[in-house]
């Protein structure tokens, strides 16, 4: 999973330049996943409609039309469910647009404001003036260019200690993965994802397989377990 920011000021052209990279990158085949931090943003649904008076008093708001839904939710989507959704919806590139915090993901800055990045990769001072030629070869290189983004588990798989460690590898020349995107297993205690090593991973694979296969029902060509295990709060 390789993503980019799009920073730059209020009415810049992230989204304008955004949109051209995404159809790119739909024309090659990509499944993107786009993720807009807009910080001072109070309203996502239209302000006095349904939707939201419902979130006036409801902290998650669920609205479906014909052929396409949106889940409303009040507080911060921490980096972990992030990924979950990406994963969720098989997606295989990441488009941020705002300033990513607590993420390191590459960043291509659009406009001349104030601000910047060690992650700076790309300059585009005017999107609108881009040509179609131009966009394609932005997106060459921000694929050739980019990282896999890691988890911020800071697990040491990669062959270093931290996540941050991870990328200034990679910027300086280095030659590294998160091998944690290649996992199909993934273990999460009350909202965090814990790390697993292959043997670790093979181990509970294998048990939690051969108890799922003797169960009644269960089809021979299934594709996905997933099972919740809650605890009862006890004093102390």
């Amino acid at each position: 999973m390789k993503g980019v920011a799009i920073v730059g000021d209020h009415n810049s052209g992230k989204t304008t330049l955004g949109k051209r990279i995404l159809q790119v990158l739909k024309e090659r085949g990509y499944k993107p996943f786009v993720f807009k931090h807009a910080p001072h943003t109070e309203h996502f649904a239209d302000e006095g409609k349904d939707t939201e008076q419902y979130l006036s008093v409801a902290d998650t708001v669920v609205a479906t039309g014909k052929d396409i839904y949106a889940v409303y939710a009040k507080g911060h989507l921490p980096i972990h469910k992030l990924f979950a959704l990406m994963r969720d919806f098989g997606a295989d590139f990441l488009l941020y647009e705002g300033t990513p915090h607590g993420l390191l993901i590459p960043w291509l800055k659009v406009g001349n404001g104030k601000g910047d990045s060690p992650y700076t990769l790309w300059h585009v001072e005017s999107p609108q003036s881009l040509t179609d030629e131009e966009v394609e070869e932005l997106v060459d290189d921000i694929l050739s260019r980019t990282w896999t983004i890691p988890m911020m588990l800071n697990c040491g798989k990669c062959g270093v200690d931290t996540c941050q460690e991870y990328v200034d590898a990679i910027l300086s020349g280095e030659e590294r993965t998160c091998v944690l995107w290649e996992s199909t297993m993934r273990i999460i205690i009350d909202g965090k994802e814990v790390p697993l090593v292959p043997f670790i991973e093979k181990l509970y694979r294998s048990v939690i397989e051969s108890l799922v296969n003797n169960l009644k029902g269960v089809p021979r060509d299934y594709h996905s377990v997933e099972i919740y295990l809650g605890r009862e709060k006890h004093e102390d």
